[in-house]
């Protein structure tokens, strides 16, 4: 379904987000 398609994507930016406004130091 395109709408799980859709979901899976947020899912993924929304992890990217977080990876990138996570400290580098850690």
């Amino acid at each position: 379904e395109i709408n799980e398609r859709l979901d899976k994507i947020k899912k993924d930016w929304d992890m990217v987000d977080r990876l990138k406004t996570t400290p580098k130091g850690g």
